[in-house]
């Protein structure tokens, strides 16, 4: 605990003096510029510094899960169903212990990022595909209500149009009234833990990305940013200490984790208009901080959230509760980039999840449901305040 508390000390206070060289700064250095303003203003410096800090707000919409939905689609709800033995005496939705679908309100989730970027060149050449390339090394901090995760990640630009990324993080939780970081799903039972952790999260990730703009006559370019991401990642997620079969619950998820390797992803498609453009800065050591840029962009983001690897065949839905299921989430984002340096960004996403069979939607345990079919809910909703610097 001490070296986490050291270490975040570390990278405020880094962050501070950051800020402090940059303050007050007018946009024309003159001959005369203290040496902060000289420094920052550098382009010929082998290494670049950025950083960001943002704050989410964000909830996950109830519905009743594992219900049948007319036309594959599940509207939010806060009514509950009782299929306990009380409100389904006959067992006709539920052949174990029962459960009560849905009723909960949802926990809002605030979280706050702070990450933290040493940028190299690397294997540069002088052609608009591998004039930037470079090696970022970064630090993240990543703090939430219930969780804390410290970590690092290694990213190479071998092109302008390629990111492979290598990343590790590492946290702990604990409870508070109204909810829990981590929990052991007993057979349908959510223990949430007072203190637990470690819990590890470890990746591997490549992104594409494209800006038609760039490739466009310069006439027309500033009206055809249309841009494309792409992002598959092969991630290690487990809750150490407990078996690899034993399902957890994280950040008051459904309590389905295993420990193992997944896949996610993210696809962006979106269009983005500079009402000002001012990339003045973005060569040199330190960020200008009176930056103009004012830009709006909109997209539409598939996000592959989870999809078990390494428990695929443990019940798929052929015959099973569906282990082989793969959770995505879609919907529309908003982003507003700000004069200084600050960001605006809104989301709204749309998700998929199981139906049971109805003689077995009611069991507490999800291991004992039996896989019926599918469909799509109105998922989560959320709010980004972000600063770079």
């Amino acid at each position: 605990m001490i070296k986490k508390i050291t270490f975040i000390i570390v990278i405020i206070t880094l962050s501070l003096f950051i800020c402090i060289a940059q303050e007050d700064l007018t946009d024309d250095a003159t001959s005369d510029a203290s040496f902060p303003q000289k420094f920052r203003d550098r382009t010929n410096h082998f290494m670049k510094f950025r950083g960001s800090l943002s704050i989410v707000f964000s909830t996950i919409l109830e519905h009743q899960d594992g219900m049948p939905a007319k036309n594959r689609f599940n509207p939010t709800s806060y009514e509950s169903v009782d299929y306990t033995d009380e409100g389904d005496p006959n067992g006709e939705h539920h052949t174990t212990e029962g459960r009560i679908i849905g009723g909960v309100n949802s926990v809002p989730l605030i979280e706050l990022y702070l990450d933290y970027d040493f940028i190299f060149p690397f294997f540069q050449k002088d052609n608009f595909l591998m004039k930037n390339n470079f090696i970022k090394l970064s630090l993240h901090n990543q703090l939430s209500v219930v969780t804390y995760n410290i970590g690092t990640s290694v990213t190479i630009s071998p092109v302008a149009f390629l990111e492979l990324q290598v990343g590790l993080l590492i946290g702990e939780a604990w409870a508070i009234p109204i909810a829990a970081g981590l929990g052991i799903n007993d057979d349908g039972v959510i223990k949430r833990l007072d203190f637990a952790g470690p819990h590890l999260q470890a990746w591997f990730s490549p992104t594409l990305q494209m800006d038609l703009a760039y490739i466009m006559p310069e006439h027309v370019a500033p009206f055809t940013h249309f841009f494309m991401l792409l992002t598959p990642q092969i991630k290690y997620q487990a809750f150490l200490g407990i078996p690899d079969d034993q399902p957890y619950m994280y950040q008051e998820c459904p309590g389905e984790k295993m420990n193992g390797w997944n896949l996610l992803g993210r696809f962006m498609l979106g269009y983005r208009y500079f009402i000002i453009e001012d990339d003045v800065g973005e060569d040199r050591t330190f960020i200008k901080m009176r930056n103009k840029n004012f830009i709006i962009s909109g997209a539409i983001l598939v996000w592959i959230e989870y999809f078990n690897l390494t428990h695929l065949m443990d019940s798929p839905m052929s015959d099973g509760w569906g282990s082989d299921f793969c959770y995505i989430s879609y919907g529309p984002v908003l982003r507003l980039d700000l004069p200084w340096n600050y960001f605006i960004q809104i989301f709204f996403l749309f998700g998929n999840e199981k139906t049971y069979s109805s003689e077995t939607r009611g069991n507490l345990d999800f291991r004992d449901r039996d896989y019926k079919d599918w469909y799509v809910y109105p998922r989560w909703i959320g709010l980004f305040l972000g600063w770079r610097f």
